[in-house]
This record gives structure tokens, sequence and C-alpha cells, in this order.
């Protein structure tokens, strides 16, 4: 129950908000008292993931450099399933070097 999104009500049900593929897997409830303790029966949470077309929530902007200087061109994208990121200059693939990180 460490993470924020899970919350038990007060009759005892779980709540789980915002779910995500790391929600997913068998729940069971266990009730205890000092005349002894119950479990109940599993119950598999399976997640219903609806395909979003990727989308962007950060951009590369513009920069100037220096020689020798260092740059970061910032990109973040959110889509479902999560969508990969690739870099390109002037339409070739950007590879990692020494100087170079992705």
């Amino acid at each position: 129950m460490g993470d924020p999104r899970y919350s038990k009500l007060a009759d005892g049900t779980l709540m789980i908000q915002n779910t995500v593929d790391a929600d997913v897997g068998v729940y069971e409830c266990m009730a205890k008292s000092p005349a002894g303790e119950a479990k109940s029966r599993a119950a598999k949470m399976h997640y219903q993931k609806s395909k979003v077309k990727p989308h962007f929530r950060r951009t590369p902007l513009d920069q100037e450099s220096e020689e020798g200087g260092t740059i970061r061109l910032y990109c973040a994208a959110i889509g479902q399933p999560q969508p990969d990121i690739n870099w390109t200059r002037d339409d070739l693939p950007v590879t990692e070097d020494n100087r170079i990180q992705v």
C-alpha cells in the first residue's frame, strides 16, 4: 500500500487509480481477527490497453553552441504502447559515441 494510487476503502475494498502495466497480477483479500483468518479467492487484474498514437510532451528547440560546448536536445513522447524515440541528423540515424549520448 506504499503506492499513493492504491487505497483501501472503509469497507475493505482495494481501489487502484490510474492503472498501469505494473499493476497486473493476482490479488487476494485476507481478513484477520482474534477468532482466526480467512483468505478470499484470487482475482486476476487484466490491463486492457487501448492504443494511443504517440504525441510529443517535449520537443527539441534551436540552440547555439561555441566550438567544444555542450548542448541538450530534449524530446519526450507518450502513447500506448510507449513509443521508442530515435534521432536523425540530416536524415541519417544518430549513433551514440563518446561525444553523443541519447
